[in-house]
């Protein structure tokens, strides 16, 4: 569909950028027109392709998934201009940084709860996971062109930016524009303008606005420098794959912020493929369908706090959101009328653990810093190969022990491949739930060993969530 418009038409305008403006199609309150300053070919082209090869999915019983370009703009000379595209009710609609901020979500979206976050980040990788099936690469995804309402619904806007490529010549349209902290780490200090895209930089993207959602805005390279010298920036920390939640990063995550452990298992080995495997091996990077899978599991198993309706975690563990109030922190998740949980004085059982617990820990600091000085040379003849080694045979290792274990097991008892290989898929899952700590203590040991023995910090670096 082409429609041909005047720019002297008047129409209300519903937001302006460097490179283009909104407005309102007068008598059509469902209709948006974009018109770009500087219109060129390649964008006419490129429009036809998107209009040509539309992603399921673009509108979905009356919500708008993506601002997906319907029709061609033309000005009285027969120029593309422009295109049309599904309005988006923006009285509805607030940007996703509303959402997860807790500041800005209690004034703008009160009495929504973490359910309504876990949503919001499955819905995006619904929309995503659409977006890829048909082809097309994001490039530029961040919080800034996703809109959420108060039903979790997300809508992507700027979807003229996206990389798409011609099925009939192989023609590429780049999307030369994106957000460092949102950008794949391979990608850092490229053209981008001239840069093919590629599935596994979108899936960095979503991770880390999966992660934001989850976690309140705080990105997952964020952290407090423990070591020597000045903290590495962003970009370095995400090449260097310093996660905050693995020991031996000398990073640690930002003391207000929610642990890992309230997510899930599933969640948190996703986090690990992205952000810690990730950079070195893009294709291992979580696909936006099992994004979309794994966060429908979580929100399966989310409860409700007792103290607070709109308290919601992980059914069976402790309320995270009750513990930072009981920090002194203000609720995060306060009811529709501004009414939150009061902080509770802390038990004598609680404070006799705290005491403990920062012994302990002086005392520790104070023995590894002696025990460092003393095995200097000791140290120097260690050669970092050996850490990197016992990672690459760590992993299987323990799930071929594991699997060794649960046949025995399961073959004492059963007397039949048939029946064991049936048990065994039973009962695996109860066994990895029970030998998962050891894994992740042997792996970040020795993640911890490798960092060591390759460059000394100032002190034991402890923590992680």
């Amino acid at each position: 569909m082409t429609v041909t418009t005047s720019t002297s038409t008047k129409s209300k305008l519903l937001g302006a950028g460097g490179e283009a403006e909104v407005f309102r199609v007068p008598g059509q309150p469902g209709v948006a027109e974009k018109r770009w300053r500087s219109p060129t070919l390649a964008q006419a082209r490129k429009l036809e392709l998107m209009l040509a090869h539309p992603p399921e999915g673009a509108t979905f019983e009356g919500h708008v998934n993506l601002a997906w370009p319907t029709a061609v703009v033309r000005n009285e000379s027969g120029a593309v201009v422009g295109f049309r595209m599904p309005a988006v009710d923006l009285d509805r609609s607030l940007p996703v940084f509303t959402a997860y901020n807790p500041d800005a979500r209690r004034g703008q979206l009160p009495g929504i709860t973490w359910r309504h976050l876990v949503r919001t980040a499955r819905n995006l990788s619904s929309v995503v996971s659409a977006l890829h099936r048909a082809g097309y690469v994001v490039g530029d995804l961040n919080e800034s062109n996703v809109l959420v309402d108060r039903r979790a619904l997300v809508t992507i806007l700027d979807c003229d930016s996206i990389q798409v490529a011609d099925p009939a010549t192989g023609e590429l349209h780049h999307c030369g524009v994106a957000r460092p902290e949102f950008l794949a780490p391979e990608l850092a200090g490229r053209d981008l303008s001239a840069t093919s895209r590629h599935l596994a930089s979108d899936r960095f993207s979503l991770a880390v606005m999966v992660f934001l959602l989850l976690r309140e805005g705080v990105h997952p390279y964020a952290g407090i420098w423990k070591g020597r010298g000045e903290p590495p920036d962003l970009s370095a920390r995400m090449r260097g794959r310093r996660f905050p939640h693995l020991l031996g990063t000398r990073l640690r995550p930002p003391p207000t912020s929610m642990g890992l452990r309230h997510l899930g298992v599933r969640i948190r080995l996703l986090f690990f493929r992205a952000f810690v495997l990730g950079p070195a091996a893009p294709w291992v990077r979580p696909t936006a369908a099992s994004w979309e899978s794994a966060l429908a599991d979580l929100e399966d198993r989310l409860g409700s706090c007792r103290r607070s309706p709109t308290h919601t975690h992980l059914r069976r563990s402790r309320c995270p959101w009750c513990a930072r109030v009981d920090r002194g922190l203000p609720d995060p998740f306060p009811q529709a009328d501004g009414r939150g949980v009061s902080r509770r004085p802390a038990s004598w059982m609680a404070r006799r653990r705290r005491a403990a617990t920062q012994a302990i820990r002086s005392v520790a600091r104070r023995s590894s810093s002696a025990a460092w000085n003393r095995t200097a040379s000791a140290r120097s003849a260690l050669p970092p190969l050996a850490g990197i080694a016992a990672t690459i045979v760590l992993a299987p290792l323990v799930s071929a022990t594991v699997l060794v274990m649960a046949l025995a097991v399961t073959l004492r008892r059963n007397r039949s491949a048939t029946n064991t290989i049936r048990a065994v898929w039973r009962f695996l899952p109860k066994l990895i739930h029970r030998v998962r700590p050891a894994y992740w203590w042997a792996l970040a040991a020795t993640a911890l060993a490798v960092e060591l023995g390759a460059a000394p910090g100032a002190s034991w670096p402890f923590g992680g969530s």
